[in-house]
């Protein structure tokens, strides 16, 4: 840019790291194209895996859904070791400095170290919620929440589509997470109700009566998100729910299985 005689102008110089690492660069600025200015900047990089934009962590890739693999890493953990059938799990308040020595391990080492008790379970479902309430952006922060007709399924579909494919994806995983927790219900008592009240700022902020009814429709609703290996977002009504407990990954074969079957049926 053009900068006039005794003013002054601020330069941000960004960086992001993607691994642990030492950064040192050397800046060149010009001015007229006569004068140049060098410094040098120094730092060490930490990787965090709270309040970073999700497409700045490592990726796993289920059946074309991309998803920070931390997030597999949580739910893998909290899963495997019977989490979801502990009374309360995703409501009940941690323990806060065990959640905090967790948190510290995965912004460190990406895992977690200690023994899967019961105290550190409940842990882990509080920091699948911090992670989505951390978030930079939240991941229904661009659909337009105010236009939405919940009973008008095309009012429904267009404000999924103004949703980014890594926030239809994240919407995608999350809402199988929740759909999963209500499966367990003889366990762990979690009602519908009590859940979405309690997971609603993971989803958006602002609207939050709006994006409880949202979601509540959509686990009632029997509504599955697909998202296509082009990336082109669409929301299609299913008979049953159920199709949702295979993680977001079952949702692309069904799809592309959906779209099969019609063109089968055009060619006839």
């Amino acid at each position: 840019g053009v900068l006039k005689k005794g003013k002054s102008q601020t330069i941000t110089v960004s960086f992001i790291g993607q691994q642990e690492s030492h950064i040192e660069e050397l800046i060149s600025i010009n001015i007229n194209g006569t004068y140049r200015f060098f410094f040098t900047v120094k730092a060490q990089v930490e990787v965090h895996v709270f309040g970073v934009p999700p497409s700045s962590l490592k990726q796993v890739s289920l059946k074309g859904l991309r998803i920070p693999r931390i997030l597999d890493y949580l739910r893998s953990y909290l899963t495997d070791n019977g989490g979801l059938k502990l009374p309360d799990i995703f409501i009940k308040v941690p323990d806060s400095m065990l959640c905090y020595a967790l948190r510290q391990q995965l912004n460190s080492q990406h895992s977690i170290s200690v023994k899967a008790s019961t105290e550190a379970l409940y842990c882990v479902a509080h920091l699948i919620s911090c992670f989505f309430q951390e978030l930079p952006q939240p991941i229904l922060c661009s659909m337009p929440l105010a236009t939405i007709s919940l009973n008008d399924k095309e009012s429904v579909k267009r404000a999924f589509q103004e949703l980014s494919p890594e926030s239809m994806a994240l919407f995608a995983w999350l809402l199988d997470l929740m759909s999963t927790v209500l499966e367990y219900y003889s366990y762990n008592r979690v009602k519908l109700d009590s859940f979405v009240e309690e997971m609603v700022l993971c989803f958006d902020k602002k609207e939050k009566e709006k994006v409880k009814q949202l979601i509540r429709h959509q686990l009632t609703q029997s509504a599955s998100v697909h998202v296509t290996t082009q990336r082109s977002i669409s929301l299609n009504q299913v008979s049953n729910f159920s199709s949702l407990k295979a993680r977001s990954g079952r949702l692309l074969e069904q799809k592309n299985n959906n779209e099969t079957t019609e063109n089968v049926k055009k060619s006839g």
